[in-house]
């Protein structure tokens, strides 16, 4: 077996097509403040920090889900496929683990290091028994949420002090984040159930996370009304998109069957390329480049 195939597994147990637009809020956060130029150096730091710590996160996610993936025949684990040694795995995620922190400790203000360190903690306890926070309901969403408001903090403290719009920004990802993680509960509501989880989807029933997703949406318009108004106007295809998207769902009625494929796969679509262009624009916005 050649070198690039023994190195594929440990590339895959990282999911990395899963969180790489998660990289948008690093920027985000680091642009937010226009930086001194010396203060770029930086950010390459904070990015190759960003890629270990949701490397750690996925793996160690997959890794303790691996008997259960394994029940449900999921394709994506390495783990439960066989394809790569729980020894092996573990490894690498001590690996990642540390030298996530000590990159962090070593380059990044204390403050950044604070909010990394707590972020790893929290992707434990999301992930890893007795904790296991995303068998919990409203703990698992609130922890998926806390995840991106995190990344965008410790960017964002890099270059600056705590600011109205850095506690904006940091709410709007928590929101963000929040959706996905109950999107993802929709469609895992069966298997999960079956594995006896006590999600938020399955506590409240069909009915009333819905009640509750077209809330939270509606909690995400007001706060992007607000940057986009006074702060950030750059976003406004951002706030038009998830207008959009929210007018769809408030009245529609969609079953359970659709609201995953139909409704909320097109709104996380939309949202991620509204996003994306925001932050391809806020550098020239701003006037740092």
């Amino acid at each position: 077996m050649s070198s690039y195939m023994r190195i594929v597994p440990f590339i895959r147990l990282t999911r990395w097509g899963d969180w790489i637009l998660n990289i948008g809020f690093v920027l985000v956060g680091f642009f937010l403040h226009r930086p001194e130029p010396g203060l770029y150096a930086l950010l390459l730091p904070m990015v190759v920090v960003f890629f270990l710590v949701e490397s750690f996160g996925f793996a160690i996610n997959d890794y303790f889900d691996a008997p259960f993936d394994k029940l449900k025949r999921t394709t994506s684990n390495v783990i439960s496929r066989g394809l790569l040694k729980k020894s092996d795995a573990a490894v690498f995620i001590v690996f990642l683990l540390f030298s996530g922190l000590v990159l962090s400790f070593i380059y990044l203000p204390v403050v950044s290091f604070f909010f990394i360190a707590l972020l790893y903690l929290l992707y434990f306890a999301y992930s890893s028994p007795p904790f296991r926070l995303k068998e919990k309901a409203f703990l698992g969403m609130i922890t998926h949420g806390a995840w991106s408001s995190m990344l965008l903090l410790a960017s964002s403290l890099i270059v600056s002090s705590l600011e109205m719009i850095t506690i904006l920004m940091s709410i709007s990802a928590f929101l963000l984040s929040v959706l996905v993680c109950i999107t993802q509960e929709v469609r895992d509501t069966n298997p999960d159930r079956k594995a006896k989880f006590r999600t938020t989807t399955i506590v409240l029933g069909y009915g009333r996370s819905l009640t509750l997703i077209r809330a939270i949406f509606l909690l995400a318009n007001a706060v992007f009304f607000v940057i986009v108004v006074f702060y950030l106007p750059v976003y406004t295809l951002l706030l038009m998109a998830s207008s959009v998207f929210y007018l769809k769902l408030l009245f529609g009625s969609p079953s359970q069957k659709t609201l995953y494929k139909k409704t909320l796969v097109s709104w996380n679509r939309g949202i991620a390329v509204a996003f994306v262009m925001g932050i391809i624009m806020l550098p020239f916005y701003l006037g740092v480049v």
